[in-house]
């Protein structure tokens, strides 16, 4: 199980890297940090340059989640602050969590010591964490009883042209 972890935490930071230069922080720079979008119905969150990971088990119904289902951290608006697609059953993670960026009005990410809540394919769960610091890596078990997506909409993350009244 710690293996796989780790194989998913040095995935992680391979593509951290991926944008040709030797800094994981530089892959985070804002030039190359989209704004909010949403890709094949699901909305995605925003990289910043502060995040933590978190990881753990996910069962559904007692039964390991199985491969492509997708976990979300939100805030309690449903702010995406991070997402992950299981790639072994019955594990997730490290799913990058990030910090709201002050410095910009777009409301990407946590706030440090906010408690955010997990989502297994956009349905609530009784799962949350709470953000502690950058670059922590936090372990957090799922356990959910349901498999139907969330009806609406995706978690909302409020785009670019949008202003949080933040100065």
């Amino acid at each position: 199980m710690y293996r796989r972890f780790a194989v998913a935490l040095v995935a992680a930071l391979a593509t951290l890297t991926a944008c040709g230069t030797n800094s994981p922080m530089a892959a985070l720079d804002s030039s190359f940090a989209p704004a909010a979008k949403t890709t094949g119905g699901l909305v995605v969150p925003t990289p910043t340059r502060q995040f933590m990971f978190v990881w753990g088990s996910i069962t559904i119904n007692g039964v390991p989640a199985p491969a492509g289902t997708i976990i979300s951290a939100v805030d309690r608006v449903g702010n995406m602050a991070g997402q992950f697609t299981v790639w072994y059953s019955g594990y997730y993670g490290a799913m990058a969590v990030y910090l709201d960026d002050p410095e910009t009005s777009l409301d990407e990410g946590a706030v440090l010591g906010e408690w955010l809540y997990i989502r297994v394919n956009s349905h609530s769960s009784r799962s949350k964490f709470k953000w502690t610091k950058f670059g922590d890596v936090v372990r957090v078990d799922v356990a959910t009883t349901s498999t139907a997506p969330k009806s609406g909409p995706p978690p909302t993350v409020k785009s670019s042209s949008v202003t949080t009244g933040k100065k």
